[in-house]
């Protein structure tokens, strides 16, 4: 990418790795991927998916971003999703 020679960090941001194929070659080529995932409202199986489908793709996940989470809601079960979610993806 001739972006990458000019500057230190580019950062792409593309549609859902699930719904797009550009995205898994965007991802194929990226020196690290991030999934994003909304809090609360991903199941845990898409998010193991998404994953799946990444690493297939040949992307270097290095891990996740929840957001839309909203910590005042239903206790600790956001924290306890969220925390199994980024272990998981870290293994």
């Amino acid at each position: 990418m001739e972006s990458a020679k000019e500057y230190d960090f580019v950062i792409l941001d593309s549609p859902p790795l699930l719904n797009a194929a550009d995205t898994r070659i965007l991802a194929s080529v990226a020196d690290a991927t991030i999934l994003v995932v909304k809090g609360g409202d991903t199941p845990r199986q898409v998010v193991q998916y998404a994953q799946s489908q990444a690493r297939a793709a040949g992307a270097n996940l290095m891990g996740v971003v929840l957001n839309n989470l909203n910590i005042h809601s239903n206790g600790d079960s956001y924290y306890a999703y969220s925390h199994a979610g980024y272990a998981h993806l870290r293994e």
